[in-house]
C-alpha cells in the first residue's frame, strides 16, 4: 500500500518536472489533490 503511494507520487513528480509552464503545474497539482482524495476514500 505504502509502496504504491510512493510510486504514484514519483510518477506525479516526473510529470511536474516535464511541465513547462505554470498552468501545466497548477493543473497537475489539482489533479493530484483529486486523486489523493479518491485514493484516501478507498
Amino acid at each position: 500500500m505504502v509502496a504504491n503511494v510512493a510510486v504514484y507520487l514519483a510518477a506525479v513528480f516526473l510529470e511536474l518536472c516535464k511541465a513547462k509552464n505554470v498552468n501545466d503545474i497548477n493543473a497537475a497539482q489539482s489533479e493530484l489533490m483529486v486523486k489523493l482524495v479518491q485514493y484516501g476514500r478507498r
